[in-house]
């Protein structure tokens, strides 16, 4: 509703000087399926009129529609950063691997964590969640059946040449996130991707399903990732600064024969079955197969032997050596991987710090860090031991240095006051509050952390850095760190497959109204007529009672209908 009101307001504003009915309409990314979505043939409880409506003379929302890099079935890659954020593991190993992988806060979770934080990877586009099962429900009467008179062309990109991830990949963003190794790439993005989305889902296709006309798919060699930074994927230009897609689609809009014409097609949106839930138990298991080897430990050595805390070299604050003892029972196949993660003012980076290796295996490393870098250096190291397997080291902190001429004086914790669905994970990150206003990330490690909850039902803390999200409600949790402690609201609700009960009842001649606290975020509307589109907020505020929201009407002069909308 809120993009149908945006597109409205545009559309006013274009009208006061031209002459127009429909419209084309180019998205990328997240827009592209907002745009399919206000091409649904049935209205529903988000949307008050269907794609073809008396307002546009029942010919049509737009005119046609052009989606570059959307996920049309969600993003493999997404559920994997949610495996390893969440930790979904259960039902895979035991408790004490899961402890495991929480303890070592692995590179790669470290990286799933701070893109699902900054909502650059967000839960909505699971490809197994239940908001794209409700977008991609195949029934003619589900709430976003695409319209058959809905005019698409769907155009998908791809980096590292369509290839999936392998052994030796050198695409910084594939290493990272643990995709090089074996079965990774395979799993998780089969045919390749640009870098966020997999290859399938821009066509809005799973194989062995045949491929619409109206999909485009841009040359590999081109090298189009998603976004910034292209140095992360291996790319030369982002999609929507790629002047090759610009020209694609002007092609495409003009049909002016420049490409031929089966390039430039136009055609029904083609509704995508589902991902089969073995493609999720596998993406799952190697998220949760990625930890389950041996840990190791890196320890810091000076001229005088060894030592469990690093040291500078040569007297200087900036430069430190760390080795790797290879254990008997984990030797290594090839060279020592190493990588330093800066928690600072701007998040979690790698800005700042180099690992320069040697020795045996690249078993050494010198770290050196900028003057002035503020915020904790913490050192990861991986290898494939000689069962081609991931031996991931024990995060090991490096330095920590706050902004000079100030003093630490709070804390805070991220996500902030997040609202989330029952039955999800919750890993949070914490940051130092400084006297000058600044903030930094803070590195924490388990058992450095105290949390408690207001509620246990709702929001369970067994885990401090890994709160479990039980059942529908608020609940208060106060993070105790460092001496310092703060106090994060909990918002807990139904997921969006379920729709809140709205109760109405008689009390005298007023009306008694209550709703679910748990959906909070959604809207109170009323109107005369059940099937008209002026549907209004009710100005008067509920009162919370216990876990349900309360409203107490005066009689109405005349019928009305009562509904929620989000």
């Amino acid at each position: 509703m809120d993009v149908s009101n945006v597109l409205a307001g545009a559309k006013s504003t274009i009208l006061q000087n031209w002459a127009m009915t429909r419209y084309d309409v180019v998205a990328h990314s997240q827009g592209g399926v907002l745009s399919r979505m206000l091409s649904s043939q049935n209205p529903n409880g988000r949307i008050n009129a269907p794609f073809r409506n008396e307002d546009n003379f029942f010919r049509g929302r737009f005119h046609r529609v052009v989606t570059i890099g959307s996920p049309h079935n969600g993003s493999r890659i997404l559920r994997f950063l949610l495996a390893l954020t969440t930790a979904k593991c259960e039902s895979l190993v035991t408790s004490n691997h899961v402890n495991l992988y929480h303890a070592n806060n692995p590179l790669g979770a470290l990286v799933a964590s701070a893109a699902v934080y900054a909502q650059v990877a967000q839960a909505k586009f699971d490809p197994f969640g239940d908001q794209i099962k409700d977008l991609n429900n195949s029934s003619t009467s589900g709430n976003w059946y695409p319209d058959p008179a809905a005019q698409f062309h769907l155009v998908r990109a791809v980096t590292d040449g369509g290839k999936s991830p392998v052994i030796g990949d050198a695409t910084l963003a594939y290493q990272v996130l643990d995709l090089v190794y074996p079965g990774g790439g395979e799993t998780v993005i089969p045919r390749g991707s640009d870098g966020v989305v997999d290859y399938d889902s821009m066509a809005a296709n799973v194989p062995e399903a045949p491929l619409a006309p109206n999909v485009y798919d841009m040359p590999p060699s081109l090298a189009i990732c998603r976004a910034a930074p292209l140095s992360c994927f291996g790319a030369t230009v982002n999609e929507t600064a790629s002047t090759a897609i610009a020209q694609h689609v002007i092609n495409a809009l003009d049909q002016n024969g420049q490409e031929p014409a089966s390039n430039t097609q136009f055609g029904s949106f083609p509704l995508p079955p589902l991902v089969g839930d073995d493609v999720r138990q596998a993406i799952d298991t190697f998220a949760c197969s990625l930890f389950q080897t041996t840990e190791l430990q890196a320890i810091a050595q000076d001229s005088t032997g060894m030592d469990e805390r690093p040291h500078p070299l040569d007297g200087q604050l900036n430069f430190y050596y760390f080795h790797i003892n290879f254990p008997s029972n984990e030797p290594p196949s090839g060279n020592v991987t190493w990588f330093a993660m800066v928690y600072g003012t701007n998040g979690v980076t790698q800005g700042g710090v180099t690992c320069t290796a040697g020795g045996t295996n690249d078993s050494q490393v010198t770290v050196t860090v900028d003057s002035g870098l503020i915020g904790d250096v913490v050192l990861f190291a991986f290898y494939l031991n000689t069962s081609n397997q991931m031996v991931q080291a024990t995060g090991q902190l490096v330095t920590s240095q706050g902004p000079s001429g100030t003093f630490p004086v709070g804390i805070g914790i991220l996500p902030w006051d997040p609202s989330m669905p029952a039955g999800s994970v919750l890993p949070i990150q914490l940051a130092t509050i400084y006297g000058d206003g600044n903030s930094s990330m803070r590195y924490v490690t388990e058992g450095s952390l105290a949390a408690t909850s207001s509620d246990p039902s709702v929001v369970s803390v067994t885990d401090p850095l890994n709160w479990q999200l039980l059942s529908p409600g608020n609940a208060q949790v106060v993070v105790t760190w460092s001496g310092f402690s703060a106090t994060n609201q909990v918002n807990v609700f139904l997921s969006t497959s379920e729709s809140p009960q709205l109760s109405i009842a008689r009390s005298g001649g007023s009306l008694l109204l209550g709703w679910p606290l748990w959906a909070s975020d959604f809207t109170l509307t009323s109107n005369t007529s059940l099937a008209g589109p002026n549907w209004q907020s009710v100005k008067t505020l509920p009162v919370t009672n216990g876990q349900q929201l309360n409203l107490t009407l005066p009689p109405a002069g005349s019928p009305s209908f009562f509904r929620l909308q989000r």
